[in-house]
Parts: C-alpha cells; sequence; structure tokens
C-alpha cells in the first residue's frame, strides 16, 4: 500500500476510534445514553428488521435523489438557455427554496396519502433545489469565450450542452452531489418518521414511543452506514466521469 494510502487509512481510523471513544464516555457519565455494546446487541437482535428498513429507506433515497437531482440539471440549463423563463422561474423557486422540506411534509401527505410516492416527492423537492442552484450558477460561469468558440466550430443546441457546457461545470459538482445525496438520506428520515409504515424513520418513530434508545442508535448506525456508502460511490462515479478535475501532481497533506 502507499504511503499516502496507509496515512489517509490510519487517520481515518483514529478519527473513527475518537468519535467511538466519545460515544463510550457519554454513556458512562449519563446513565440514558446506550452504550456501544447495547446498540451492538440491538443491531444483532433486530438485524432482519433494520435490513428491511435500511433497504426501504435506501431505496426510497435512490428514486427520489436520482429524479430532483435529474430535474434540477434539466432546469438549470432551461434557465441559462432562456432569460425569460430564468426570470419567470426566479421568484416562485427563491421564494420556495428557503422553506425547509421537512415543513411541507403535512401538505405532501395530504396529497399523496401515507405512500412511498409522497416520500419520494418529498425528497425530489428538497435535492431538486439543490441541483437546480449548483447547477445554475454552475452554467452561468463558463465562459462565454468557450461557448463562442465551440459554436464557431459548428457545436449548437443539444450537442453544445452535452459537449461543453456540462463537461465546463461538472468538475465542481461533486461537493453538491455529497450534499444532496445527505439532505436526501435526512429528508427520507423525516418522511418516514411523520408518515411511513416502513423504514428506518419508522422504526425511530416505534423507538421513540417505549424510549428504547438502544435501537435508536442502531438505527443511526445503519443511516451512517447508508450515507458512507452512497458518498463513496457518488466519489467514486465523480473521479470516473471527471478525471480532468483530479490533477495527479496535487499535494495533499
Amino acid at each position: 500500500m502507499p504511503r499516502r494510502s496507509l496515512r489517509k487509512a490510519l487517520l481515518g481510523i483514529i478519527g473513527l476510534a475518537a468519535l467511538l471513544f466519545l460515544w463510550e464516555t457519554a454513556s458512562n457519565n449519563y446513565e440514558i445514553w446506550p452504550k456501544l455494546s447495547e446498540a451492538g446487541e440491538a443491531i444483532g437482535g433486530n438485524s432482519v428488521a433494520l435490513w428491511k428498513a435500511s433497504a426501504a429507506t435506501a431505496a426510497r433515497v435512490i428514486l427520489g435523489a436520482s429524479l430532483g437531482y435529474l430535474l434540477g440539471l434539466i432546469a438549470a440549463i432551461v434557465a441559462v438557455r432562456s432569460m425569460t423563463i430564468r426570470w419567470l422561474s426566479y421568484l416562485p423557486i427563491e421564494l420556495i427554496r428557503p422553506i425547509p422540506a421537512v415543513a411541507l411534509t403535512p401538505f405532501f401527505i395530504a396529497l399523496f396519502g401515507i405512500t412511498d410516492t409522497a416520500q419520494i416527492a418529498l425528497i425530489a423537492l428538497g435535492v431538486f433545489m439543490i441541483s437546480y442552484v449548483s447547477y445554475l450558477d454552475g452554467l452561468a460561469r463558463v465562459s462565454p469565450i468557450i461557448i463562442r468558440g465551440a459554436e464557431t466550430m459548428g457545436i449548437r443546441g443539444f450537442k453544445l450542452i452535452t459537449k461543453v457546457l456540462l463537461p465546463s461545470c461538472w468538475g465542481s459538482q461533486l461537493g453538491t452531489l455529497r450534499v444532496a445525496l445527505a439532505f436526501s438520506l435526512g429528508l427520507s428520515v423525516a418522511a418516514e418518521f411523520l408518515g411511513s409504515r416502513e423504514g428506518l424513520g419508522y422504526v425511530i418513530r416505534n423507538a421513540k414511543t417505549i424510549l428504547a434508545l438502544d435501537v435508536i442508535a442502531a438505527c443511526c448506525v445503519c443511516l451512517a452506514v447508508i450515507g458512507l456508502i452512497f458518498d463513496f460511490l457518488a466519489s467514486l462515479a465523480h473521479r470516473y466521469t471527471a478525471g480532468w478535475a483530479y490533477p495527479r501532481s496535487r499535494n495533499e497533506k
């Protein structure tokens, strides 16, 4: 293993050990705080239920985040290419964007009922706002010189978008993608917490009624693992599709 990779792995292990130490310290100082062993026992004793709940939550996140991210990208492209549409949509989007998506949960339940559709739509809305704002800014910052140069070579319309505009801003979109995935995971749990019959939010809601903090801690561990997997896959996909954004000569401290 290269020295740099070994150093990164060791630092990661040290950081994880520090987090676990803080957890164990809190459980020793506060009787109500679940110990690591209790969280582990809860995971082992409810492994099947937690697996099913984690799968349900992950599926909602994948569907909702994918839909919201794609719609945000399309809307940003349309807004950048048409100033009329951009300014027509400016105030509606800016008025809705600051409203926490969780606050809209009752409206989605009223529209769609207590169904997966309501939860997926809520996730899609939250991710749409993040994706739209990020891509709108990124696409608007593409140099006019690059665009004019491409048009001079006959690259116009849809080809200009796919060959010039998107590649020009995709290299800086990893942060947005990671934030969108983490945000969508939180939205999914919040939606399940308020109205669902499956998922980690549903398990947390039921555990809360009997103050089963060990089960809640087990759910938090599952959420952390799901988030870590999503983050890793997003980073891997971005590195594969935006290799130019990762100079090999970059120095890391």
